[in-house]
């Protein structure tokens, strides 16, 4: 298919369906092998790259797309890479952070805890309520699914990966204003 941008822009639940049943059952365990990621971690890459793939067709950043593979390919490395940079500069900040129970073992990571509560509740709704259930209440997606209503679980990851976006901006422009 050569004219993905115009079939997604006209017909995106179709195109993003195509884009679903042919990639997604190779580029997951290439994400995992090449990556070396675990199978969820590649799924999410996967949504992910999909997500993004959207976005920048949309929003006209993507002008040509020769071969729709190489290109979430190329998303997934660029995210990947990127998202280990940040992870890096907010001090390798471990996002699970928020399902600790032991919050006494660490002054630093106490504040942290704190600070992504105090965000958690300026995110507002329906995005600190999807995060809590999946970080606090560890709610598989099909359970999020169904207390939300999402339509289904990729609408759910989908979600989710938007509001972590933001939480994780809203962490890093509160940790430079400290």
């Amino acid at each position: 298919m050569t004219q993905w941008i115009s079939y997604i822009k006209e017909n995106e639940d179709e195109a993003l369906g195509v884009i679903y049943k042919k990639y997604r059952p190779t580029l997951i365990p290439y994400f995992s092998r090449q990556f070396n990621v675990s199978q969820e971690d590649a799924i999410e890459l996967f949504q992910v790259s999909v997500v993004l793939l959207y976005d920048q067709v949309i929003s006209g950043k993507t002008k040509e797309i020769r071969n729709i593979k190489n290109y979430l390919i190329s998303i997934a490395k660029y995210n990947l890479i990127k998202n280990r940079k940040y992870d890096e500069r907010i001090g390798g900040l471990d996002w699970s952070l928020m399902a600790s129970e032991d919050l006494e073992e660490n002054d630093e990571r106490n504040l942290d805890i704190v600070k992504l509560e105090r965000l958690l509740n300026e995110l507002g709704n329906p995005c600190s309520t999807l995060l809590e259930l999946f970080y606090y209440r560890k709610l598989s997606y099909s359970e999020i699914v169904d207390k939300m209503g999402y339509h289904t679980v990729d609408a759910a990851k989908t979600a989710k990966y938007k509001c972590l976006r933001r939480l994780k901006k809203m962490f890093l422009i509160d940790t430079t204003l400290s």
